[in-house]
């Protein structure tokens, strides 16, 4: 499982890094340079996310370039700037600091269960199109037995809660109020 874990860390730099250099935003370091990372959970929510780096580093008070030395480089954070990203993501701080890759393996119990709670969500959001993608592609997966970042399985059940929220949104009827003078 570590050296899968360690594959894993390797693939998301890679997807991080190819994001933010087709914009001119990852600093110094080529596409395939090696890397480290001491928080592999920060660098799991922003692959899963999608986001470039610069709205993690501004939720974090810090720059790009230090957020990218943090990604791959085994820089520190402080507590605010780990607190910021805390609150970007919505997740708490132990999660966010440690120093393990947090997956979902499926063979486990645990990981059952989740994925019959992602197959149960997906089936809910029947007409939700495109944010589907993610759910289908983490339940994917884990029907093959593959194991997937916790924060992949956060950000599909995430945007299924949504689209099926606002999926429900669209079908309420509007009560029209008529003024009286």
């Amino acid at each position: 499982m570590r050296k899968l874990k360690i594959g894993m860390i390797r693939r998301m730099i890679l997807q991080v890094r190819y994001r933010n250099i087709q914009d001119d935003c990852w600093p110094g370091k080529p596409l395939y340079a090696p890397a480290e990372t001491r928080y592999p959970n920060i660098l799991a929510e922003i692959e899963a996310s999608g986001m470039y780096l610069q709205t993690p580093a501004r939720h974090a008070g810090i720059s790009e370039v230090v957020l990218a030395a943090v990604l791959e480089d085994n820089e520190d954070l402080t507590l605010n700037e780990l607190g910021g990203l805390c609150g970007l993501y919505k997740c708490g701080m132990a999660y966010m600091a440690a120093g393990t890759l947090q997956v979902i393996d499926p063979a486990t119990k645990k990981g059952e269960a989740r994925r019959r709670a992602l197959a149960d969500l997906l089936k809910q959001a029947d007409g939700a199109g495109i944010w589907r993608r993610a759910g289908e592609s983490v339940l994917f997966r884990l029907n093959r037995g593959a194991p997937v970042t916790y924060a992949a399985y956060r950000q599909a059940m995430d945007d299924l809660k949504n689209a099926i929220y606002w999926q429900g949104e669209e079908c309420k009827p509007r009560s029209v109020r008529r003024r009286t003078v």
